[in-house]
This record gives C-alpha cells, structure tokens and sequence, in this order.
C-alpha cells in the first residue's frame, strides 16, 4: 500500500464511524440503554438473593473454643469451629473478624484465606463452612499460667455474633536442638519445660529434678542418661513427663493418647539412678535400660505412675532393679520385660489393659538369654521377686516365662509370694509362686476402655487382693501410693493402693 493510499484510508476512518453513528444512533442508544438496566438489574439480584432478616443469622458448633495450657512463643494445636446457615437462602456475612485483632496471639482461617479480618463471605442456603483458630502467644514475664481470651465476630443482617476463644498462656524453659548435661545440675522448677528434641545427661554428670517439675515433651523427643538421673518428686507435687499436646483430639484427651515421644534411655555406664514419685506417660516406650551388671543398682523406682506407651512400658538387661509401691500400666508391649539380672518388685500393680493396637505379649515377661550376632547365649537371671504385687489384664495370661533351654544351669530364679496373679494354672510352679490369688479379677475401681479411656487400679469394695498381703513387706513401705496407710484393715491389701471407700479420696490428678 502505497503512503499516500495508507493516508487516505487513515484519515477517512473518522468521517466512515460518524456517518455510522449517525445512521444507527437509534439502535445503539437502545443497546446502550438495555445494557445498563441488566448490569442494574444483575447487581440488585447479587444482593436480593441473599436472606436479610435480623433473625436470619448464622449457627454455630461451639459458642467458646477453649484451648488448654498454650506454651508462650510455640504455635498451638488447630482447633475448629463450624458455621453453619440453617435457611433456606444464601447469607451473606459482612464481616468476621478478631475483636483484638492482631493483639491477643490468636489467629483465623477463614474458607482457606488466614488473616485476623474478612469480608463479604457467601454461606450458601443450609450450608456450612470451617474456620480454624491457632495461637502463637508472647511471653507473659510470670511463672503461673495466664488466662488470655478474644473473640470472633460475625456480622451478619445488622447482627453481631460472637465465639469467644479462651487459653492459658504459659511460660516455660524451651529447650532445643539438644541439649547436653555436661556437669551436675538442677532444674529450676518455677515453670515447665519443653524438650524438642533431647535432653542428654552426659557419663559423670547428674541431673537432678525437683519436685513440682514438669517436662513436656515434642514429638520424638528423648531423654538419654549415661550419667546419673535423679528425680525427687513429692506426693504432693510430683514430677511429670509427658507429651506436649494438651487440648482433645476426636473427642479424647491428647493425655490418653500413646506415642506421643520416645521415651527415656538409660545406656550401659548409668547407675545409680532414682526416681520417687514421678508420673510418666504416653511415650513410645517408657524406661529403657541396656545391658549392665546386676552387681551394681542401676534405677530405685518409688511412689510412681508409669502408664500408656505403644510398646514396652519397662525394659531391661541385666540390670540391678528395686520397684516399690507403683502403678505399671497399659502398653502395647510389655509392661514388665525383663532378661538376666536381678530385679525387685513390692506392692506393685501391674495391669495391661491397652486399647490402641493389638498387643504383643503378656504384662511380664521373665527371661534368661539374649540373642547376640544372630545366635542366641545365656544370661542368668538371678533374681526376679514380687511380693505383694497384682499382675493382671486382658490376655489369658498375663506372666511369660522363657527360660533358656540349651543349658539346664542357667539362672531362671524367680519368686511370686502373696501375689494376685493371671497365670495359666498348668505354668504355675508352686516353688517359685506361693501364697498366690489366682485368676481372680481384682476388680479394679474403674476400666473404661471403650469411650473415654480413663482407668482407675484402686480397689473396689470386694476385690479378692484386699486384705491378701504379707504385712511384713507392708511395713517396708508403710503407705500406699495415695499416701494412705496400708494398716487399716486386718492385713495390708496386695498392689499399690490400699482398699479406702471411694468417697475417701480423690482420684489421682493427670
């Protein structure tokens, strides 16, 4: 095209649109006309659609979210609030928003989006949706927990609703990447600690914790000690390991739920380790203790609750062992497994009631060998004693004895006097069981096993165990686990609580 034609037809253009214009104003007029009146039209609907009577409003799953203990500076558990349209039209909400907005550590997630405000948020007609509300609070400066609370509103037709949310902030020591116990020290127990990853006692250094101590523990996280462990807790306040998840899950407390960190490890070179009045729970495994020398103590175990791991709840190797007046148990492996050694146990209960898998084996298991690069050699087991103890729970037996076969000399001493036991009547040998109850429901306080998971091993008012102890091995440990005196009847009971009316006491605390 030539310069002078692209020129032409440039510069007719403008003369070609308004002889065009000119001709069909009418029509375009009109169209423009119809265009705006549906544009108008359409947009009125967008908002006639949508219910707008004060009374219809928004229903709600909880009125409160209630979060328990929230450790300052670590997020928490996600918890979830459904909202729900209960009409028969779409509702359109104005706002949701934090009334502390950005200030109380509390946060939203509304229909994916997280923030601390929303607007114009479509519920459709009998339709619902989630939001998910988390917490990272900032430190408070006090020891003792420290209620915090905000809400989420809802505007919704000129309505305001509300769900409050509620928690406990509460400071703590953090402790992690690992962390190593070089020389002897004590824990400050003014507040808790939370241990993600590890606490390491080192060879020649102790750690001591004191009593009012708690120690939540991460996923995962372990304690290992191949120096000395030294726990001194009271009745009154005991020292707690346990995981950190606090609040519910599916309806059940986080505190039933198994598996929640390793557990803790005791390698060849520890000795001399005690732990009085200690409640440990809800680990992978509980106490694990390798391979030793049953000439020296390896652990004191006193006044203590070990209960919930997914497997063995007490392991043990050639260990020197004394257990006295404590509960052990529900595991999904062995409450007791013991090979080689010597080992003590009085006025003990030890009940397997495990809820969360199939379990593997019986409550104790007594053995006297050890498989070692694929072949299996012997190690003697000199001593295992139960004096005034319960062994009881599910299986049809709950006592297993292995003993090595390949040679008749090897140690398989063990010893179950004035003992209320769940053992097959064809294993029991009366030289090494005497003076037993046998397979006799001890009739514990309480086994919910199938809703709530709680379990009480106190003694009902016509349990077989009460009144069936030696009252020479209560005078060693004069009072039960309560803290009760087990001289109040005509003889001490067998296990670790001693029968009182239910009404006498309360519950033991989580």
């Amino acid at each position: 095209m030539s310069r002078k034609l692209a020129r032409d037809c440039y510069c007719g253009f403008p003369v070609f649109f308004e002889s065009f214009c000119m001709r069909y104003r009418y029509i375009i007029f009109l169209t423009i006309v119809v265009y705006c009146f549906v544009s108008f039209a359409a947009c009125e609907d967008k908002y006639e659609h949508y219910g707008n009577n004060p009374n219809e409003v928004l229903s709600f799953s909880h009125d409160t979210l209630a979060f328990d203990t929230l450790f300052s500076t670590v997020g928490s558990t996600t918890l979830k609030l459904m909202v729900y349209n209960r009409h028969d039209k779409p509702l359109l909400i104005s706002s949701i928003y934090l009334a502390g907005a950005n200030r109380s550590g509390f946060r939203i997630n509304v229909d994916g989006f997280s923030g601390i405000s929303f607007n114009d948020i479509e519920i459709l007609a009998n339709d619902s949706m989630y939001v998910f509300v988390e917490a990272t609070l900032d430190e408070n400066g006090i020891d003792n927990p420290l209620l915090v609370t905000d809400s989420i509103l809802f505007n919704t037709n000129t309505v305001t609703q509300q769900v409050i949310l509620t928690g406990y902030g509460q400071d703590v020591y953090l402790l992690k990447g690992g962390n190593d116990i070089t020389t002897d020290a004590v824990l400050p127990n003014n507040k808790p600690w939370l241990i993600y990853d590890s606490l390491v006692v080192r060879e020649n250094a102790m750690l001591t914790i004191p009593e009012g101590v708690t120690l939540y523990m991460h996923n995962n996280a372990v304690i290992n000690v191949y120096g000395t462990l030294k726990i001194n807790g009271t009745l009154e306040r005991p020292v707690r390991i346990r995981g950190d998840k606090l609040n519910a899950t599916v309806g059940v407390s986080y505190d039933r739920l198994p598996g929640q960190w390793s557990g803790i490890y005791f390698a060849p070179e520890s000795y001399n380790n005690e732990i009085n009045h200690a409640h440990i729970r809800n680990g992978k495994y509980g106490l694990i203790f390798d391979a030793s020398t049953p000439e020296q103590s390896k652990l004191k175990l006193t006044n203590s609750v070990l209960t919930n791991v997914y497997y063995d709840l007490f392991s043990a190797e050639n260990c020197q062992i004394e257990v006295a007046n404590c509960e052990l148990s529900n595991a999904g492996g062995a409450l007791l497994n013991l090979n080689g050694g010597k080992y003590r146990f009085t006025h003990c209960t030890i009940a397997n009631y495990f809820v969360w898998s199939a379990r593997t084996s019986a409550a104790v298991c007594l053995k006297n060998y050890r498989m070692q690069d694929g072949a299996d050699s012997p190690l003697p087991l000199e001593q295992a004693d139960f004096f005034n103890c319960i062994i009881y729970g599910a299986k049809t037996s709950e006592i297993n004895l292995d003993a090595y076969t390949k040679q008749a000399d090897i140690a398989f001493n063990y010893l179950l006097d004035y003992c209320l036991i769940k053992m097959e009547d064809a294993h029991i040998d009366p030289t090494h069981v005497t003076h037993p109850v046998t397979n006799k429901d001890p009739l514990f306080r309480l086994i919910d096993d199938d809703e709530n998971y709680i379990f009480d091993f106190r003694l009902k008012e016509n349990s077989p165990a009460i009144d069936q102890g030696n009252d020479a091995y209560g005078t060693l440990f004069p009072f039960d686990l309560d803290g009760k005196s087990r001289f109040v009847g005509e003889h001490v009971d067998m296990g670790a609580y001693e029968y009182y009316p239910s009404n006498s006491r309360h519950i033991r605390p989580l």
